[in-house]
C-alpha cells in the first residue's frame, strides 16, 4: 500500500516536471519571438520616422498618425526584448559587489535575486493584466490625434512581465552554479 502511494506521488511529480519544462520551453520560444519582433519594430519605426520627416518637410503634408505611431512602437520596443535579453545573458551586469564574493555565496545571492525578481515580475503581471483587461472591457481610448485603445499600450507590460517571471523562475530553479556571473 505504501509503495503504491509512493509510486503515485513519484508519477505525479514527474508529470508536474514535464509540464513545467514544456511551459518554460514555450516561454523561451515566446521570448525569442518577442526579441525578433522588437528587431522588426525597430525597422518599422525607422520607416515611420523617415516617412514622417519626408512628408512633413519635403511635401509639406505632415500626417496625424506618424509621430503617435512611432511613440507606440517605442513603447513596445522598450519592453518586448527584456526576456530575450535576460535569456541570452545579454544584460548589463554591475558586479563590483558580486566579484568580491566566493562562487558559493554568489550562487546563493543569484538564487535570492532570481526568486525576488520572479515575485516582483509576477506581481507586475497581475497588476498589468488587471489594468489591461479593465481598459479593454471599458473601451478606453487614449486622447490625441491618433486615438488608440489604451489596452494596446498596457499589453506589452503584461507580456513582458509574464515572460520575465518565467525567465527568473527558470534561473531560480536551475542548479546553483549555472547562472553565476563570471
Amino acid at each position: 500500500m505504501e509503495k503504491e502511494k509512493n509510486d503515485a506521488l513519484v508519477s505525479k511529480l514527474h508529470f508536474a516536471r514535464r509540464v513545467a519544462r514544456r511551459f518554460l520551453e514555450l516561454s523561451d520560444r515566446l521570448a525569442d519571438i518577442c526579441g525578433y519582433l522588437s528587431g522588426i519594430l525597430i525597422m518599422v519605426s525607422i520607416v515611420i520616422v523617415n516617412s514622417e520627416v519626408t512628408t512633413r518637410y519635403v511635401f509639406l503634408l505632415p500626417t496625424a498618425w506618424g509621430i503617435p505611431l512611432a511613440e507606440y512602437t517605442l513603447c513596445y520596443l522598450a519592453l518586448l526584448p527584456f526576456a530575450w535579453i535576460l535569456k541570452s545573458e545579454g544584460h548589463v551586469r554591475v558586479d563590483f559587489v558580486t566579484s568580491r564574493l566566493s562562487q558559493g555565496k554568489r550562487a546563493v545571492l543569484n538564487k535570492i535575486i532570481s526568486f525576488v525578481s520572479m515575485l516582483l515580475w509576477t506581481a507586475l503581471f497581475v497588476v498589468g493584466s488587471i489594468s489591461t483587461w479593465q481598459s479593454f472591457w471599458r473601451g478606453e481610448y487614449l486622447s490625441g490625434e491618433f486615438a488608440a485603445p489604451q489596452w494596446l499600450l498596457t499589453l506589452p507590460v503584461c507580456v513582458t512581465s509574464f515572460l520575465m517571471a518565467c525567465q527568473f523562475a527558470r534561473r531560480w530553479r536551475t542548479p546553483a552554479g549555472e547562472f553565476v556571473s563570471q
